[in-house]
């Protein structure tokens, strides 16, 4: 019983730690988020519900868990992108599972053999949690990308975007401004 119940409490504190975490760079050091002023938001948090933080969770899990905090950003962003552009849907669940014919807009979700731990899951929806209602207020590193791909495939669609940043594992890009 004092081991599980031990596990139990670390488990406890590193979620606790990780929310901290996230509220502390979120509001006493907005320079180490580059705080959008260009556009000067409501510095008010947006509401979402708990299936837009579930849904955004996992996309941000499978396709940047591995990655360091401006990776998980930048999932975040992009999806906030398509949500915002509206060819992709209007919510974050319907951009997350967006099918183009038999091909999804988000690999994971098409994908039959993935890998899942609770733990790191748990982590990622906290942060989530803490930072999407912030979101429009952190500068966007992937300057409106729409797109990304992993840094080891080479789709075919990335000779006609504008790449706009490469982030951890990941090149991201929008569409091509034409003159």
């Amino acid at each position: 019983m004092y081991i599980k119940s031990n596990l139990w409490y670390n488990i406890l504190m590193q979620r606790i730690a990780l929310f901290i975490s996230a509220l502390i760079a979120i509001i006493l050091i907005p320079s180490a988020l580059h705080l959008n002023q260009s556009n000067s938001p409501k510095a008010e948090p947006l509401y979402y519900s708990k299936e837009d933080i579930y849904w955004m969770a996992k996309n941000v899990y499978y396709e940047a868990g591995n990655q360091p905090g401006d990776g998980l950003l930048a999932v975040m962003h992009v999806t906030m992108n398509r949500v915002n552009d509206g060819r992709f849907g209007n919510s974050i669940k319907e951009v997350v599972t967006q099918r183009t014919g038999n091909v999804c807009q988000f690999s994971w979700y098409c994908s039959k053999s993935l890998k899942y731990d609770d733990r790191k899951f748990l982590e990622i929806y906290e942060y989530v949690k803490a930072v999407l209602p912030f979101l429009h207020l952190i500068e966007d590193a992937t300057d409106g990308a729409l797109f990304f791909h992993a840094t080891y495939v080479k789709p075919y669609w990335s000779k006609v975007k504008q790449k706009t940043i490469k982030i951890g594992d990941h090149i991201f890009y929008r569409e091509k401004i034409v003159k």
